[in-house]
């Protein structure tokens, strides 16, 4: 029994939970060694099975045959901008949230700066 009074759930019910997962499908995709639950989220964590190929796709192809023009040919010229956008779009949604937060704890008024930036952030928001 766990602090609260509550039971610890059986094996049985932790494997049908396991096997309604909708997520369950993922694991198939990253090269784990049999057995072994991996919950290491302070890491690279677990090597999906796709990388060793796109790797070497990579070095072989990309950077071995294309040389230099491979900042154009394969586009990685634009890939800060590409990964930025996408960082960027969490960024604003963890902002905004963050803004709404102090402004419902009562430490914004109306017509304030932080009511305007949370306006515009609410107006980038809808364009991206």
């Amino acid at each position: 029994m766990s602090a609260r009074g509550e039971t610890a759930p059986t094996r049985a019910a932790l494997a049908a939970r396991d096997a309604a997962d909708p997520l369950a499908r993922f694991r198939a995709e990253f090269a784990l060694p049999p057995d072994v639950i991996y919950l290491d989220g302070n890491s690279l964590g677990a090597l999906p099975r796709a990388t060793p190929a796109r790797l070497a796709e990579v070095a072989d192809a990309e950077w071995g045959g294309d040389l230099i023009k491979s900042w154009n040919v394969h586009g990685w010229i634009d890939l800060p901008a590409r990964v930025g956008a996408k960082i960027a779009r969490l960024i604003v949604q963890e902002s905004q949230e963050a803004w709404r937060v102090v402004m419902k704890a009562g430490e914004a008024v109306e017509d304030s700066p932080l009511t305007e930036l949370v306006s515009l952030l609410d107006r980038i928001d809808a364009g991206l």
